[in-house]
């Protein structure tokens, strides 16, 4: 069974509002505390990098959100491959944070125990996959005209020539 456009539109403003929106507030405050600490460490640095990769991510993520409302899944199929890497590499992220998360933890008060904690709060963007999901199942299965109201008709397709009458 197929979801309506309207449908698909009004989940993902739920999806926008419920997920997208409070994920990226959460990571604004997380990136504004470890930019704003300054403290330079061993483990600070590879964590504001996995940081700002996260918010590249979230910011793709949006785009193709705004995308898919202004023109549909035919946006979402004609929209660059960058926004799809970017919102891609934040899922890898996120993916790599829960199974470090469900890792055996390393020794506390160690570079690598400081880092894997601050890393594993990284996890929390993975509830963001529902909407990357959602996204790229409209870009790849929606087969009908876009959700901007434009429709294929039969004026579209450059008609056949009239046929000539030979000369007598």
């Amino acid at each position: 069974m197929r979801m309506s456009r309207e449908g698909s539109r009004d989940l993902l403003m739920s999806e926008e509002l419920l997920l997208i929106l409070p994920s990226s507030i959460v990571l604004a405050v997380v990136c504004g505390i470890a930019f704003a600490e300054g403290v330079s460490s061993i483990h600070r640095e590879p964590q504001k990098i996995f940081l700002a990769a996260s918010v590249l991510a979230v910011g793709c993520l949006w785009r193709l959100v705004r995308c898919f409302f202004r023109d549909g899944a035919a946006g979402l199929r004609s929209i660059s491959r960058i926004w799809w890497a970017g919102a891609g590499l934040g899922a890898i992220i996120a993916i790599a944070a829960f199974i470090s998360w469900l890792l055996p933890p390393s020794p506390k008060y160690t570079p690598w125990g400081e880092f894997r904690a601050e890393f594993n709060l990284l996890a929390l963007g993975l509830p963001l996959l529902a909407p990357l999901v959602h996204l790229g199942c409209e870009a790849k299965c929606r087969r009908d005209s876009d959700q901007s109201g434009l429709r294929e008709t039969a004026e579209t397709v450059e008609p056949a020539p009239p046929p000539t009458v030979p000369p007598r």
